[in-house]
């Protein structure tokens, strides 16, 4: 089933669309209705389609993913940070010396950790 390009499939999720542009992280929102994800990708499509002045809504199918939730309405970020590459890097504030931060890397184990609190003087 195609999406279609009408000016009304804009109009219709417009202020999600203008959440989704100012938006820096993931957006989620409350609907009984499972066709609101649907609606939104719509709305881009037909953005992108012939409405020029609607240029900022064409780019958002590259920005986000749209999923359909359990009552919920999800777009997540495409260019998150992969969970491993997350899991990789830590910050310890509670080490203060130097025998605190070994202890952190013994017992943490990441292949980055930053100490902004250290004091190894």
């Amino acid at each position: 089933m195609g999406y279609t390009k009408t000016i009304h499939a804009v109009v219709r999720v417009r202020e999600y669309l203008d959440e989704m542009v100012t938006g820096t992280g993931d957006l989620e929102w409350p609907s009984s209705d499972p066709r609101l994800a649907y609606w939104i990708r719509e709305g881009i499509a037909a953005a992108g389609a012939k409405h020029i002045d609607l240029r900022d809504y064409a780019t958002l199918s590259g920005k986000y993913i749209l999923r359909s939730g359990e009552g919920k309405t999800i777009a997540e970020l495409r260019n998150k940070l992969p969970l491993d590459e997350l899991r990789a890097r830590m910050t310890v504030k509670d080490a203060i010396d130097g025998a605190s931060v070994i202890g952190a890397a013994m017992q943490y184990k990441r292949p980055e950790m930053f100490f902004p609190n250290a004091q190894l003087s």
